[in-house]
């Protein structure tokens, strides 16, 4: 993108912490680029709660500390199961220990934010590069993901496959298409990522109901005993043992634990005669988390600079969201139209 700066180019998809750390006194938003970065190396920390997984953590962090090194993140990746009860818990007992949230839209706007946890993020975002329309699909204002325009802001578009599939326990010739889950052989095999809790479980339903409509969805999930849980990890250790070897909205990165130790070799994705994958912003949706009134986080001193410092680097984030098709519907792989290509529909 010609809005990118070069040093925004070069610090990596870490910089879209920026749009959510805690919000800066309205003096420090008037402080020269120079003066925000001196500011951040001297406070030295920054406190992230991140998407689970090694994956995740090396794109979200690797280029800002490379660009940083004298400020120290901090990088826990959890699921949403587990990080919004420990945060909720925490701020019960008046402790504040983060001060960035990544993860999925759904969990978060359902109960941190209804439960006050979030502070606004239009103040730190000031820089032109990150506010510039043409550097995002559909414009800068698309990647809101709360009604208010305040608290949620989406970096990134996420396509994941519908499922994946235990080969050591299915036979290739009996599984082709989405109407063979349908099989009774296929009945209390499947495990789904729990649709009713959004994540990439809601977006496996999408799928099926952007190629079938509802009736397909009210008959499998009527039919086949489908087990359902929100354990990304529980989910690839069934399929990988083949006790569920259908494994529907299974996250390869949950995969990738067993796949590195040789186990569950034969496990791979499945799409059958999928044409339209559905699509959203994954564990790309980024908050900031308030601290205390006092504006003392409880690991160390107050540290808005780094907010500020983080922020120069979003404009990756951006491209990336751009090349990836955010604010689409869905991945349209139909062999008619003569090669895959982005149907877009905000």
């Amino acid at each position: 993108m010609k809005a990118r700066s070069k040093a925004a180019a070069a610090i990596g998809p870490i910089a879209a912490t920026a749009l959510v750390l805690t919000g800066l006194p309205c003096a420090a938003a008037e402080q020269s680029w120079d003066a925000i970065v001196a500011a951040a190396k001297n406070e030295g920390t920054l406190v992230i709660k991140g998407a689970p997984g090694s994956v995740y953590a090396e794109v979200l962090t690797a280029g800002f500390k490379k660009k940083y090194p004298e400020i120290t993140v901090t990088y826990t990746g959890l699921n949403g199961f587990e990080s919004i009860p420990k945060i909720t818990r925490e701020r019960q007992a008046d402790i504040y220990n983060w001060d960035i949230y990544i993860g999925g839209t759904p969990s978060t706007l359902g109960t941190l934010k209804p439960a006050g946890a979030f502070a606004p993020l239009p103040p730190a975002l000031k820089l032109p590069e990150v506010l510039d329309d043409n550097a995002w699909l559909g414009g800068f204002a698309s990647s809101w993901q709360d009604h208010e325009k305040q608290f949620a802001f989406a970096f990134d578009f996420t396509i994941s496959a519908p499922g994946y599939v235990n080969w050591d326990y299915v036979k290739h010739e009996d599984l082709r298409t989405l109407q063979d889950l349908f099989k009774p052989q296929f009945s209390g095999k499947i495990v789904w990522d729990d649709p009713r809790l959004g994540g990439p479980g809601m977006a496996t339903g999408a799928t099926m109901l952007l190629n079938f409509d509802d009736s397909f969805l009210a008959r499998l999930v009527g039919s086949q005993k489908i087990a359902y849980t929100n354990n990304g990890r529980q989910i690839a250790e069934w399929v990988v043992r083949g006790l569920y070897p259908i494994g529907l909205a299974a996250g390869s990165q949950d995969l990738q634990q067993f796949w590195e130790q040789g186990l569950g070799k034969n496990v791979q994705v499945f799409m059958g005669d999928i044409k339209t994958v559905a699509g959203g912003p994954g564990f790309g949706t980024l908050s900031a988390l308030k601290r205390r009134t006092d504006g003392i986080r409880q690991v160390g001193p107050q540290q808005p600079p780094a907010r500020r410092c983080a922020e120069r680097c979003v404009a990756r984030g951006q491209a990336r969201r751009a090349l990836r098709g955010y604010s689409i519907r869905g991945f349209n792989c139909d062999p008619k139209k003569g090669s895959r290509h982005l149907e877009g529909e905000h």
